[in-house]
């Protein structure tokens, strides 16, 4: 938990913020559940999943921000390919937001 404490012109106030932090990008509840592959790529990405996964919201975004792809899944489970072959070279970020926690990756097309 993280408290902000600011004073402008004799204004104060505050707000406190909680933040979970994971590992490498990964909320600990999805540890060992997801497998993105392979990477780097040519053309398609697999998140494997071991436990289904519901209200998923999967993000892929350049470097820079902007969305190149955006799919939603009430329920994901098992494997799931995206085709990426008609992205530019270079890295971008996935990013898997769920009921269960928040993934993130870096991936890097050739």
């Amino acid at each position: 938990t993280y408290t902000l404490n600011a004073s402008v012109n004799g204004c104060a106030g505050s707000d406190t913020s909680e933040i979970n932090v994971g590992i490498n990008g990964i909320e600990e509840s999805l540890v060992g559940n997801l497998k993105v592959f392979p990477n780097p790529t040519t053309g398609s990405l697999t998140i494997s999943l071991k436990q289904p996964l519901n209200m998923v919201d999967l993000t892929i975004t350049s470097i820079t921000g902007k969305v190149v792809f955006q799919q939603f899944h009430t329920t994901l489970k098992g494997d799931e390919v995206i085709d990426i072959t008609k992205l530019n070279t270079g890295m971008y970020i996935l990013l898997l937001e769920s009921e269960s926690g928040t993934a993130s990756y870096r991936i890097q097309k050739l």
